[in-house]
This record gives structure tokens, C-alpha cells and sequence, in this order.
């Protein structure tokens, strides 16, 4: 999966000082991509119809993805006042999508940026270049400038309000901790070759019938399959309700 591109439709928004939106585009069926200038610093380009509409220049950006898994998500660019806001994307390809530019900004903002006087006095032919698939270092160097809670879209939790109650004595519940318990995280579970036949042949457009016994990886290879889709145009539907409900869809009595 190639996280540097994602193929959606994008809506920009161009801002004042209080938020007013100034200029609007939508762009259907357009790719986003993400890559480095002439400077190394990253850029969003997005390209409509094989030609190159916008570029921005990311530096100081907000990650709004509460609804990632239904293929939406905003980038707010805080220097220049613009949003930027997909839709109908693939769920799992906009949240690789994400990660990378997150990790990768990270990483660039320890490096430092170029300013704008090295710009406006250099003689470098402009570029663009696909952004690099992220390794190892890129995590590790943005673990070291991310805040945790940032890193991972935690929200904090809110501190309680001190007041008279706070002495009262409290009955203790006996709650044994998860930390004691908690066993390390596994690796991802990957797809064998014939899921692996299947999920490229719904990539080229076919269709298929998948079969197999109980236990053989039929939902998780859908789930997988789902992900890979633009919302707008997938529907997931099973015969019963428990089926549905594994694969995240609805019956067919629900859908007609």
C-alpha cells in the first residue's frame, strides 16, 4: 500500500482571521499526494483530472480524524488559513495516509525548515518528489518530538476539580490494575497468498466468490477488502445479522 497518494474527493477552503470561508473548491475524484519541494520540506499536491491543481506547504497543521474509519478526515493549515477536507476514501489507506504525514512532519520539523530568504534567493529549479515510505528511523525520531498522547490521537484526560467532597472518605473498589496484566502487543496479522490472489484481484476490478470452511479467514479477508474501498460506492451487506455484524455491514432485508 502506497501511503503517499490517496484517491478521494477533496473540499478547500480558504479562511480570514475569524474562520469566515473566503474562496471555496471541490475537487471529485482527485488524488492527494504527499511529497518533498526542491528544499526537501513537505508538500500536499492535489491533482484533478491528470493536472495539478493546488500545492501547499505544510508546516503548521491540525489533524482532525474522528471520522477516519467512515474514509473522512480535515487538515487545517494554520499559516495560511485553509482547510482541507477529504471524503470518500478508502478507510484503511487514509488512515496510512495520515500516519505518514504525521510521522514525517514530525521528523521534518526537528530538522528545522527552510525560511523564507533561503526561498526567495535560491536558484533551485522547483521539484517534486514522492514523499519516502516510512522506516524504522522516522518512528523512532518522531516518538522522540511527539508527545505520546499526540502520537497516538489520545485525548488527555481532564484533571478533577478540587473542592469539599475531595475529603470524604471513599469506599476502595478492589480493581485489579490492567498494567499488571497486560501482555505484549502482537504483530499485525498478515495475509497469506491466497487472500493476498483475492484482495489484488478486487484491486483490478473483478469479481469474486470466496468459500471455505469455519475459521478459514472469510471476514477478515472482507474487512480488509472493505477498507481498501471508497465508502461513497461500497455497500456491505450479508444474508444474516450475525454475518453482518462480523463485517461491519447490514442484512439484505435492512438494505432493500
Amino acid at each position: 500500500m502506497d501511503a503517499s497518494e490517496l484517491q478521494c474527493t477533496a473540499n478547500v477552503e480558504k479562511l480570514n482571521g475569524q474562520g469566515v470561508v473566503l474562496r471555496r473548491n471541490v475537487y471529485k475524484s482527485c488524488t492527494t499526494i504527499l511529497g518533498r519541494d526542491q528544499f526537501g520540506d513537505i508538500q500536499l499536491r492535489i491533482a484533478a483530472k491528470q493536472q495539478i491543481v493546488q500545492n501547499f506547504l505544510l508546516k503548521d497543521i491540525n489533524i482532525f480524524r474522528r471520522f477516519v474509519k467512515e474514509g473522512k478526515a480535515t487538515i487545517k493549515l494554520l499559516t495560511q488559513n485553509v482547510l482541507v477536507m477529504l471524503s470518500n476514501c478508502p478507510p484503511d489507506k487514509l488512515a496510512a495516509f495520515l500516519a505518514c504525514l504525521k510521522v514525517k512532519l514530525a521528523v521534518k520539523t526537528n530538522e528545522g525548515f527552510t525560511g523564507d530568504r533561503k526561498r526567495l534567493r535560491s536558484e533551485l529549479p522547483r521539484s517534486f518528489e514522492h514523499i519516502s515510505p516510512l522506516v524504522e528511523n522516522d518512528l523512532t525520531k518522531a516518538k522522540e518530538n511527539i508527545a505520546p498522547a499526540t502520537l497516538h490521537d489520545k485525548t488527555p484526560k481532564r484533571k478533577r476539580c478540587e473542592g469539599p467532597s475531595d475529603n470524604v472518605p471513599r469506599k476502595k473498589l478492589m480493581i485489579t490494575s490492567n498494567n499488571a496484566t497486560k501482555k505484549p502487543a502482537k504483530s499485525s496479522v498478515k495475509l497469506n497468498k491466497s487472500q493476498l490472489s483475492v484482495l489484488n484481484a478486487v484491486k483490478c476490478g473483478q469479481s469474486v466468490f470466496i468459500t471455505g470452511s469455519g475459521g478459514t479467514g472469510k471476514s477478515f479477508l472482507l474487512k480488509k477488502i472493505i477498507g481498501l474501498l471508497p465508502p461513497h460506492n461500497t455497500f456491505v451487506t450479508a444474508s444474516t445479522g450475525v454475518a453482518a455484524c462480523q463485517i461491519g455491514g447490514m442484512t439484505l432485508h435492512s438494505f432493500a
